[in-house]
């Protein structure tokens, strides 16, 4: 991503980001920006480096999240839709046991709405915690492919073609958390111990194959 001093046509970008890798695959956002002298002159760039763990992390627990709340919602909404069904089947049921039904849509109404209220007010930040599309070089990428699948399911990666000309615009962080769900059900349905990775550009786009 560039950006260029406004009213200067063709002038020399001022500041690109971009994410690589460290040593250890954690993803790092890095933002490179040149500095000039009075005279227009470029003399250096200045680069900083912000570690992406802790959004990492946010996105991680609003995932957990999400899944939990639709655990609850689904056995709520069922209860709810069983007992509406159970009044509608039965038009001539007793008053006693209508009132039972009706307590019950009342209580897991009141129940949702205040699961639903607590999760706002709990964790609002990570649920509005959003991954962008970052661009990364093709070898950061799987660099950090390599290691999480290395450290999370203990599973060798060979690595086939790369192209090392190659950047990517993509949520990083979405894909490998992808490829790593992958990797884990072939392990579990197979007993795979091995992935090879591939990585090149085909036309305008770039082509990851996992075999």
């Amino acid at each position: 991503r560039y950006q260029r001093r406004e009213g200067e046509a063709g002038a020399r970008p001022v500041m690109t980001s971009f994410v690589t890798a460290s040593a250890r695959g954690r993803l790092l956002r890095t933002r490179l920006a040149p500095f000039a002298n009075q005279a227009g002159d470029l003399r250096g760039y200045v680069v900083t480096l912000q570690d992406m763990s802790e959004g990492i992390e946010r996105s991680s627990r609003r995932d957990a999240l999400l899944q939990t709340l639709t655990e609850r919602m689904r056995a709520a909404v069922g209860a709810i839709r069983a007992a509406i069904e159970a009044v509608e089947s039965f038009p001539e049921m007793a008053t006693a046991q209508r009132h039972r039904f009706q307590q019950v849509i009342y209580e897991e109404s009141q129940s949702l709405s205040a699961q639903l209220d607590q999760t706002m007010r709990s964790y609002a930040s990570d649920l509005r915690a959003q991954w962008r599309l970052e661009d990364i070089h093709a070898t950061d990428l799987i660099w950090a492919i390599e290691h999480h699948l290395a450290d999370r399911l203990h599973c060798e990666v060979v690595l086939d073609a790369i192209d090392d000309r190659l950047w990517v615009k993509i949520d990083s962080y979405t894909l490998v958390q992808g490829i790593t769900y992958l990797v884990m059900q072939l392990q579990e349905a197979f007993a795979v111990v091995r992935v090879k990775l591939c990585l090149v550009a085909v036309d305008r786009h770039a082509a990851l194959d996992i075999c």
